[in-house]
């Protein structure tokens, strides 16, 4: 049973790159959810709902460039 929406723990976060380098990835995301047992609840994904943008975010978290 889905009884509480995800939540962040940080409301903005902002990350400077440099333009020209290529990264792996950017920073880590996360949010927290309340349903279920420490260790079971976990987000399954993450989905960026801006069209258009260059990044991508993995079940993980981690954010990066999407280069194609």
């Amino acid at each position: 049973m889905n009884e509480f929406s995800p939540k962040w723990p940080q409301l903005y976060m902002s990350v400077d790159v440099v333009e020209g380098r290529v990264y792996d990835h950017i920073t880590r995301l996360e949010a927290v959810d309340r349903d279920g047992a420490d260790g079971v609840s976990r987000i399954c994904r993450y989905l960026i709902i801006t069209k258009n943008v260059p990044f991508e975010v993995d079940a993980e978290g981690q954010s990066s460039v999407d280069y194609q």
